[in-house]
């Protein structure tokens, strides 16, 4: 997943032997990619090579071969670009080769305190996640709010309104200029620490966002995924915030992966988006005890 998210492809050439027993063995790496985990995928993806029909002489008599092997990684990826919101009022202008930075958090700009989890949903045990797009000004304060995904609350809709309205960024960039962006943010509220699950009837993505070059041995979180589930918990599509921004995965790969989540509580029936929690980052966490 790290290679995907930082956008690595290229061949890996390895030296085996194919032994009697039609197994590979004896693997060495003879030319890299050029990325080390590519490198280190290869190898092992190595050990499955077999030959068809097994190495024989002549005479029958199965023997081993000694043979090369190229792994071709290909990024099973395109633009996820139908995803992005349209028409946003407000937002500077962007053009096609404008380098744009988005806004970053500050100490204590997205403070939540408990008191801002509505009364009633408490008493109601009402729980949920709300995803935003968020007007973030050239100043750092967020101009706008709009709800991007319901948390199935409209209570909680409203209290995540409000309560964006008063975080505070660094402001985004747009050729090295503050400026009004709009940008994804997500509010949970959830109780006793416990993460609500976020069903979501479109994934909440902007053009903008980019996944920023994480060094290997760093313990930040890496990945950001938005995963199209069925009721059945089967994926659909699947989306992946990588170097150059999101990307959705190719039908074929999406096809290969195997069940994802489990179906939504109480939503029988319903095709929903969620927000995975590869990366547990989120910008407001409400929790009601």
């Amino acid at each position: 997943m790290e290679s995907l998210a930082a956008g690595e492809e290229g061949t890996v050439t390895v030296e085996l032997t194919i032994g009697r027993d039609d197994r590979a063995s004896d693997i060495q790496l003879q030319r890299s990619s050029g990325y080390a985990n590519l490198d280190e995928g290869g190898v092992l993806a190595a050990g499955d090579i077999t030959l068809n029909p097994p190495p024989r002489t002549r005479n029958g008599v199965p023997t081993s071969v000694r043979l090369l092997a190229d792994i071709v990684w290909k990024l099973p990826l395109i633009s996820a670009e139908k995803y992005f919101p349209k028409d946003l009022p407000g937002g500077a202008p962007v053009g096609p080769n404008d380098v744009v930075v988005g806004p970053g958090p500050i100490a204590g700009g997205r403070y939540v305190p408990p008191r801002d989890y509505p009364a009633l949903s408490r008493t109601r045990n009402e729980q949920g996640v709300v995803t935003l797009y968020a007007l973030i000004g050239a100043d750092g304060h967020v101009k706008d709010a709009l709800l991007g995904s319901t948390s199935g609350f409209q209570r909680l809709d409203n209290a995540a309104l409000n309560i964006v309205k008063r975080f505070e960024y660094v402001p985004g960039q747009i050729n090295g200029v503050p400026s009004p962006i709009w940008w994804p943010l997500t509010i949970s509220f959830s109780f006793r620490g416990e993460r609500a699950l976020s069903c979501s009837a479109i994934p909440v993505i902007t053009p903008y966002e980019k996944r920023p070059r994480v060094p290997s041995d760093s313990s930040l979180p890496r990945y950001s995924r938005w995963t199209l589930i069925n009721a059945y918990g089967l994926t659909e599509e699947s989306l992946l915030l990588t170097e150059k921004g999101w990307m959705s995965f190719t039908y074929t790969y999406v096809r290969g992966m195997a069940i994802a989540q489990r179906p939504p509580a109480g939503r029988p029936g319903a095709r929903c988006w969620i927000y995975d929690g590869i990366d547990p980052m989120m910008d407001g966490w409400v929790t009601g005890l």
